[in-house]
């Protein structure tokens, strides 16, 4: 029977690492009675039986174990109370510091006066527009701007063979007439609509359409998407439009959203080879998501655009996790069936904008090496990554590189997710590898992109100026040391120290990071730090430059009795300094061990009792404001299993909503009845809790029960465009002389939230051994049973929820809302950047951006930024401001207020132009909003009719231009 092998995105976990010699793990696990020195050696990187060189008894109940293989020597010593493992060796560090990336000289051709000329009135192009589309051209026009416009409503709405209707039909443009103007200054989203008017922003036609240019050398072409984006926006209605969504999808992609219908496989046929689920697993994306895949897919070339296989893209339920790989964000599946698909979880869309593009960009691309790349081209890549194939152990992979990744992701995986990170890289940010794998870079532009670049044109930028950067990646691991004290009976002490060898030159690191895993359950992070003396102050943090010294991380903390007996594994050492920059140690480079004698370890997790979860709304004051706002609480009980519950987080769950239905709470079945459960606080609301019996049998029959949620609203996208399912933990109490209890989650919501049917969509029970046990809450039938499970996960229940219904116009109530359902506003306009330096200079200092912003609804709330630097670093953050917290708004929400990105860089940062990249605004009712900042330019090489030159005269150029070679972004 085949093996069924998804592909997973960026953000998916893997158990792996430990040692590579199994039978090592098993002469030292034995630690029984007598013990033995044993001198094991392995002969190469690989080799996974060591062979028994010699063995001397010593006193018994100690063993003692010393080996050496391509990493190294090891000294290991384990007895009842205690086990060590020190590692000495030294990981090939070829990579030492990143390329400097030159800001490529990009020049555009001149576009001759009849282009750049108001348009005439009789013009062919506006003829053309009012007769093929309704389209009329209002205000000033130049002849390119209307030429452009023209030539992308045809790429979008023209006919093709397997979509038939006209080019009105086709974006929805029948018997609608138009007006389309230009607006000289900024717009948000580069196009505002507002009764039957579109304003597009002049700057997007600055690139607009193919312009002959010339790029560090070499000739070809020059274009944007920008103006495509925002006709798409418009054409969508920002992606509500699902007809028109639709058709864009099958014309320029062969992708479909319609899993169900005539001629459709139906969710259950389509993920049997897979997970085999029903529909109730699964539901319509949200309009801005959509916007997000056609512009990250519209951003590949154009022979990358369809690829085979991909037909069918899916988005699942908000709020819960992948039935088989948990927290991961996608899931590609290109291998299963001819014609197969991918699926999406809110984790996609929740964090930013960037994450959304750069997670279609990357699961694409997994078909492309599934169903396209030949042969020759996957051993090339292999080679480029210095990957290799575990001889004994298929599907793993290891490579000695710990460096030329675009992403750790990348780097603990395999050559797979490797280019799929990679590619993602190469579109959304075009200078990463240049700066970190030149080699990688090269071989995507030559092999896979057919010479095709992307250069970025900032909206917003400012400059450091910095004569002697630090470019040189952390220092690699030379030294690890790991003890382990404490009878078995009780929770271990654990140490462990890693030596860095900073060396000549070598930027300090800041911090080492470890992920581990138990034997068969369980997970813990733990992260080193320089050592401190005894005033704070980090050792060696600033010896002087041409001096040998090693840095010393340590880590010291308690690992719980309950933590699972046996070894816990880990799978790489990520050592990162002050200024992010990243180095990736594998396992397969450094020894690491960790046995845990715990007689009272478990692998049990707590386990939730089944249908003991239940909901209610109440009001609580805000002490800020005073204003009322809705307090959503969940309780349920639970039973410790095994070890007890977390201290830290022993419960969270995910609040999430759906649209009302037209009668709200309807009528209420008799068979209802013994199942609801009622609040008993005073001004409490009802918990309605769907009946199993009232599923249908088969896909696709509304549910005839009625309640607050029935098929429509529950395939929908939620109560929001804008918002998702919030997060919250709670707090877990036993009952007395039980090992039962209840847990209580609370969330304060915004009376601004959106006026829906909240439920819990998901619930996770965490113990202080790690051990998890999480419970899904959908419309699948009872007794379901599909695919395997995260861990232990039961069958899922139906969920339990609440109404949060909208108050009567001009009045208020303490358990209603005033809905806010619509997106935070950016003033572009306002946007200003500067860079103050401190006197210690070396390019040590603070950005600060400000920028204009408001809701007029709930008021703005969070704002994450990422502020992009010269060498393709994405710095994420924050800002700090009143209102970053809380459930209400202080002060005037309909005002415009400025806010400001502080950002500190430390000595070493990178010089020259850094640029504000994107920015991430949440509102107080959950709504959220992703506004670019970055323009990517595609040139495409080649010789132009009347530029000049030949292919010829550019067959000698390359790029990225050298470090020496002058490069001038305009």
């Amino acid at each position: 029977m085949a093996e069924h092998r998804p592909l997973l995105g960026a953000g998916s976990g893997g158990r792996g690492g430990g040692m590579r010699a199994g039978l090592v793990s098993r002469v030292v696990a034995a630690c029984a009675a007598v013990a033995v020195v044993t001198v094991v050696a392995l002969s190469s990187r690989g080799a996974l039986q060591p062979t028994v060189l010699s063995g001397l008894k010593l006193r018994t109940h100690t063993q003692t174990l010393l080996y050496k293989d391509w990493r190294g020597m090891s000294l290991e010593a384990v007895d009842a109370f205690s086990f060590s493992h020190t590692w000495e060796g030294s990981v090939n560090v070829g990579e030492r510091e990143q390329h400097v990336v030159q800001m490529p000289d990009l020049s555009l051709a001149p576009t001759g006066a009849p282009s750049s000329q108001p348009l005439p009135a009789d013009s062919d192009v506006a003829q053309s527009l009012t007769a093929k589309y309704g389209i009329t051209l209002a205000g000033t026009w130049e002849t390119s701007e209307a030429a452009a416009l023209l030539q992308t409503f045809n790429a979008l709405c023209d006919g093709t063979d397997e979509i038939t209707g006209t080019p009105q039909e086709n974006c929805g443009l029948k018997d609608i007439y138009t007006a389309v103007r230009v607006s000289p200054g900024a717009l948000s989203d580069d196009v505002a609509v507002e009764d039957g008017k579109v304003a597009i922003a002049k700057a997007a036609f600055r690139l607009a359409g193919a312009r002959a240019a010339t790029l560090a050398g070499v000739k070809g072409t020059v274009g944007s998407h920008r103006l495509e984006f925002a006709l798409v926006k418009a054409l969508t209605a920002f992606g509500r439009d699902k007809a028109v969504v639709g058709q864009l999808l099958q014309r320029k992609f062969a992708a479909t959203l319609d899993v169900q219908g005539k001629d459709r496989p139906g969710f259950i046929e389509l993920t049997k080879p897979t997970t085999l689920e029903d529909s109730q697993r699964f539901q319509a994306f949200k309009s801005p998501e959509l916007v997000f895949m056609l512009e990250a897919w519209s951003l590949m070339p154009e022979h990358m655009h369809k690829v085979d296989g991909l037909r069918y893209v899916t988005r699942r339920q908000q709020g819960l996790y992948h039935p088989m790989y948990g927290a991961t964000t996608a899931v590609s599946w290109p291998e299963n069936q001819e014609t197969s698909y991918q699926e999406y979880m809110d984790y996609s869309f929740n964090q930013d904008g960037y994450t959304a593009r750069h997670l279609f960009i990357h699961e694409k691309s997994h078909f492309f090496w599934a169903k396209q790349f030949d042969t020759e081209l996957k051993e090339g890549w292999q080679s480029a990554g210095k990957w290799e194939q575990e001889k004994q152990s298929y599907g793993s992979w290891m490579t000695s590189r710990t460096t030329s990744f675009s992403s750790d992701y990348g780097a603990s995986n395999n050559p797979d997710e490797d280019m799929a990170e990679c590619i993602s890289a190469y579109v959304l940010h075009p200078t990463t590898l240049q700066a970190r794998s030149p080699g990688k870079d090269k071989f995507l532009a030559d092999k896979v992109f057919e010479g095709v670049r992307y250069v970025e044109q900032p909206e917003l930028t400012f400059s450091v100026a910095n004569e002697e950067p630090y470019l040189r990646y952390p220092a690699a691991v030379k030294h690890v040391a790991i003890t382990c004290t404490g009878s078995p009976a009780e929770d271990k002490d654990v140490k462990i120290e890693m030596l860095v060898d900073v060396g000549q030159g070598w930027h300090s690191p800041s911090t080492a990071e470890i992920s581990l895993a138990g034997p068969t359950s369980g997970s813990k992070t733990v992260t080193l730090t320089p050592e401190a003396n005894e005033a704070g102050e980090e050792i060696g943090e600033d010896a002087e430059e041409g001096k040998g010294r090693v840095v010393k991380m340590v880590y010291s903390g308690k690992f719980s009795k309950h933590f699972e007996k046996g070894f816990w594994s880990a799978s790489q050492i990520k050592v990162m300094d002050k200024l992010g920059h990243e180095r990736w140690i594998r396992i397969d480079d450094y020894s690491w061990r960790l046995y845990l004698n715990n007689k009272e370890g478990t692998a049990w997790a707590p386990r939730y009792i089944k249908e003991s979860l239940q909901l209610k709304v109440t009001a609580g004051t805000d002490e800020a404001t005073g204003e009322d706002h809705p307090i959503v609480t969940a309780t349920m009980r639970f039973e410790q299993t095994g070890a007890p519950l977390s201290d830290d987080k022993p419960v969270w769950m995910r609040l999430a909503s759906k649209e009302l239905l037209p009668e709200e709470l309807g009528p209420r079945p008799a068979s209802e009845d013994k199942e609801a459960a009622s609040s008993s606080d005073e001004g409490g609301t009802e918990t309605r809790r769907l009946l199993s019996e009232a599923q249908a049998l088969s896909e696709g029959t509304a549910d005839e029960a009625g309640g607050l949620l029935d098929q429509e609203n529950w395939m929908a996208k939620g109560s929001s465009e804008f918002a998702y399912p919030v997060y919250q933990t709670g707090k877990c109490v036993k009952d007395e002389n039980s090992y039962r209890g209840t847990c209580t989650v609370s969330w304060k919501l915004s009376n601004r939230a959106p006026a829906g049917v909240y439920y819990v969509s998901m619930m996770n029970l965490a113990d202080e051994a790690g051990n998890t046990r999480r419970q899904f809450f959908t419309q699948q039938r009872e007794g379901w049973t599909c695919c395997g499970r995260v861990g232990n996960t039961p069958d899922d229940e139906f969920p339990v929820a609440v109404a949060l219904k909208q108050c009567p116009e001009g009045g208020s109530g303490r358990l209603c809302v005033d809905s806010d359902a619509d997106a935070p506003e950016l003033d572009r306009a306002s946007l200003a950047a500067k860079f103050v330096p401190h006197a210690r200079g070396r390019g040590e200092g603070e950005a600060v951006v400000t920028f204009k912003a408001r809701d007029a609804g709930a008021g703005v709330g969070v704002i994450g930024y990422r502020v992009l630097d010269p060498q393709g670093m994405s710095h994420e953050g924050y800002v700090k401001h009143d209102n970053d917290h809380g459930p209400v708004f202080k002060g005037d929400a309909t005002a415009w207020k400025e806010y400001t990105i502080n950002l500190a860089l430390p000595r070493g940062s990178p010089p020259g132009k850094w640029a504000l990249e994107s920015l991430d605004i949440h509102d107080k009712a959950g709504n959220q909003k992703h506004y670019q900042m970055v323009e990517l330019a595609v040139f495409k090489p080649g010789a132009v009719a009347g530029a000049g030159a030949s292919e010829e005269e550019d067959s000698g150029a390359a790029y990225p231009p050298a470090a020496d070679a002058e490069a001038v972004l305009p």
